[in-house]
């Protein structure tokens, strides 16, 4: 029942957003009475939070998955494919996407600070193994020497722009857009004693 209730709410929250949301919205998707919600949860907000901790662990551990995958690229191997995975992630319209997207934007404003708390966990997460790529590359020559943590604001950057041009252009627009940002990106942190 929990499991219902959560993916019910998850679908709500993504297109509703919090606060056009009700619980017995919820309730009804479910096919359950509102009362019973809160033999489970303490109330909206509750559920709410169960939720997007919910989303952002599977994104964690699909992100940690993914790296794991490409762990014995080279550097610029690493970066391009953590680009690409954000890249379509965000042009992706799946109910999680559109749910992170929405609360990253636009979360609950009485929510906010409990959110950014949230998400900086997850910034940091994805900022240290970024860092050991951006470090690694350095060290064996692929990458100009420079401060990591410039390359990394900058990186994050690109990302998060990449975030907001997937909500303006088509798919084929946005692709191109994405090739071309980084092929800039990589030309100016590139070590050109090893190319």
């Amino acid at each position: 029942m929990i499991n219902k209730i959560k993916s019910v709410s998850l679908s709500l929250f993504a297109q509703k957003g919090y606060e056009g949301t009700s619980l017995a919205n919820i309730a009804q998707g479910v096919g359950i009475r509102k009362s019973s919600i809160y033999s489970h949860f303490e109330g909206k907000e509750h559920l709410f939070l169960s939720v997007f901790e919910d989303v952002q662990k599977e994104e964690l551990e699909a992100f940690i998955n993914f790296c794991q995958d490409i762990k014995d690229d080279s550097a610029k191997g690493k970066l391009y494919s953590i680009f690409k995975y954000y890249g379509e992630m965000y042009e992706n319209n799946n109910v999680e996407v559109v749910f992170w997207k929405r609360n990253i934007l636009f979360p609950p404003e009485f929510l906010k600070e409990k959110l950014q708390e949230k998400i900086i966990f997850y910034e940091k997460t994805m900022s240290e193994m970024v860092t050991a790529i951006f470090n690694k590359g350095i060290i064996n020559g692929e990458i100009q020497p420079r401060n990591v943590e410039d390359l990394l604001g900058t990186f994050i950057c690109l990302i998060d722009g990449m975030f907001m041009e997937s909500h303006y252009y088509t798919r084929q627009h946005y692709q191109v857009r994405l090739e071309a940002v980084w092929h800039t990106f990589w030309a100016g942190i590139k070590n050109n004693i090893t190319e």
